[in-house]
């Protein structure tokens, strides 16, 4: 049987002049598998082992093993460890329920082909252990379709997928995902769009000034990136103001006026109050999609207070345009409703974020019972799988045999039936105790007998990223273990073992 992915790789190889396949010439040892992921697992310059020194200590510590030249591990261990990885991940991608993609893309200044990732992300139920593995890592003149959407068959997740997320629209568009799946909003690419890239509309002279006073400076940039290079530049305004004026005659493109200075205190404000909001509410263990919903509505509130205090004409310009995109961006997200039904099952949240009524009256004199707008979706909307339940439970029932089901029913009980109800777990889900600071991984262990229905579906909601930001990050860690002297598709290779072999081992 070809390796998984062997084709994808193959369609890539003939799609681009000069790359050569690499296939194994020899059987692989243990040993040169494991210094090969030596490299991948710590990030090392692959040449080390071509370093005197280096081979000198591995001699005294392994004097039984012969370190072999780098094309050797390169041509040989690599591809091996790749197409391990591969299988292991697969595998691994058997028992999960439900798998949501995130499609990167990174561009350096250095080079004309475009990198692009594929991750995905799933949970193991028993568990609830998020999961991720890189699947694609390509440096490619342009993303082709056909070999994502044959990549995304070969690891059999097709019909699992929940969502996608796309930090870039230049990423093909897969026919089948768009219809039978939901795009979601990338946390990041909001941040970015609200505030890196339209905060100046209104003062196209003070982003001239920052771009002067920063060496290398862009104009697309990070939200991230904007508050440090906004602390530097107020920094230098501040020493400049402080130094002689005979000085002050060669920076008139770059200092900052008095005004300007206030309205550059006044952004940093606004991203210092971002910083916070993202910090504040976030999972210990991984950033999911349902924190968009959450924090979107923080940063609101938040940044409603700060623009208020604005004193000049400016501030509040940047301020409303800021809260403007902002609320936009916070209207979207409530629509999306892969991302509401995870926020919903995210115990730290529940329906507290919503901006919807959550009442819609009375259902009956009787029962006086209020519902959510919320809990009516989750019930229409899970009402086949619940229904499943229900049958399998009454079938196990009628197979039993006569002693044995009369044990079984007579040992239930009554306070605990054993046939689950969703519109029940969904009221005891929302009377339970929690805050922002509940660790959803314990809660839902912690819960699993009294929510087992929920608890299914938090397992296939809660692994969804809340960005596709990371590829530029792969980028350079395959920067530093490959230099220029060799082929992207060999430093792809490197990537993509690096990301996976943590999980995966060798």
């Amino acid at each position: 049987m070809a390796p998984v992915g062997h084709e994808v790789k193959q369609e890539i190889i003939d799609s681009q002049e000069g790359y050569a396949t690499i296939q194994p010439k020899t059987e692989i040892r243990d040993n040169d598998e494991s210094v090969i992921a030596m490299i991948c697992k710590d990030r090392l310059p692959v040449t080390i082992l071509e370093g005197a020194g280096f081979r000198e200590l591995f001699g005294k510590l392994r004097p039984d093993v012969q370190l072999k030249p780098v094309t050797y591990y390169i041509e040989n261990a690599l591809p091996t460890l790749n197409d391990k990885l591969k299988e292991k991940i697969r595998i691994d991608l058997i028992s999960a329920s439900k798998v949501s993609l995130a499609f990167g893309t990174f561009k350096s200044h250095a080079d004309r082909p475009e990198h692009v990732s594929l991750s995905a992300y799933w949970m193991i139920p028993e568990k609830m252990e998020p999961r991720h593995a890189l699947f694609f890592f390509k440096t490619v003149p342009e993303s082709s379709p056909n070999v994502l959407s044959k990549l995304i068959i070969n690891y059999g997740i097709r019909n699992k997928t929940i969502g996608y997320i796309s930090e870039s629209q230049r990423i093909p568009r897969i026919c089948w995902l768009e219809n039978d799946s939901t795009k979601l909003p990338d946390f990041e690419g909001i941040l970015n769009e609200v505030i890196a890239r339209s905060i100046y509309t209104s003062s196209p002279d003070l982003l001239r000034k920052i771009d002067r006073s920063v060496i290398d400076f862009q104009k697309v940039f990070s939200w991230r990136e904007h508050k440090e290079i906004l602390r530097a530049v107020l920094d230098t305004s501040a020493m400049q103001n402080s130094e002689n004026s005979s000085t002050k005659e060669n920076q008139k493109d770059t200092e900052l006026t008095e005004e300007e200075m206030e309205v550059s205190n006044f952004v940093f404000n606004i991203l210092e109050q971002l910083q916070k909001a993202n910090d504040q509410i976030r999972h210990r263990f991984y950033q999911t999609a349902s924190v968009i919903i959450p924090i979107l509505k923080v940063l609101l509130h938040k940044l409603t207070n700060v623009v208020n205090n604005g004193a000049s004409v400016s501030e509040q310009l940047i301020g409303r345009n800021v809260l403007n995109k902002l609320e936009t961006a916070s209207n979207n997200s409530q629509k999306n409703v892969v991302l509401k039904t995870a926020t919903f099952l995210d115990p730290r949240f529940k329906n507290e974020f919503f901006s919807e009524c959550h009442k819609v009256g009375v259902l009956s004199i009787e029962r006086k019972l209020q519902k959510t707008v919320f809990q009516n979706y989750m019930i229409h909307h899970f009402k086949a799988r619940f229904d499943k339940v229900i049958k399998e439970e009454v079938l196990t029932e009628e197979t039993t045999d006569f002693d044995q089901f009369v044990q079984v029913k007579s040992s239930t009980s009554p306070s605990e039936p054993k046939i689950v109800c969703l519109e029940k777990e969904i009221e005891a889900y929302l009377c339970k105790d929690t805050n922002s600071k509940t660790d959803p991984t314990d809660f839902w262990m912690q819960n699993q007998s009294q929510l087992p229905i929920l608890k299914s579906l938090a397992s296939e909601y809660l692994p969804i990223p809340a960005s596709a930001s990371g590829t530029e990050k792969l980028f350079e860690d395959g920067q530093k273990m490959i230099s220029k002297g060799f082929i992207s598709g060999i430093r792809d290779d490197f990537i993509f073992c690096s990301a996976n072999i943590a999980g995966y081992g060798c």
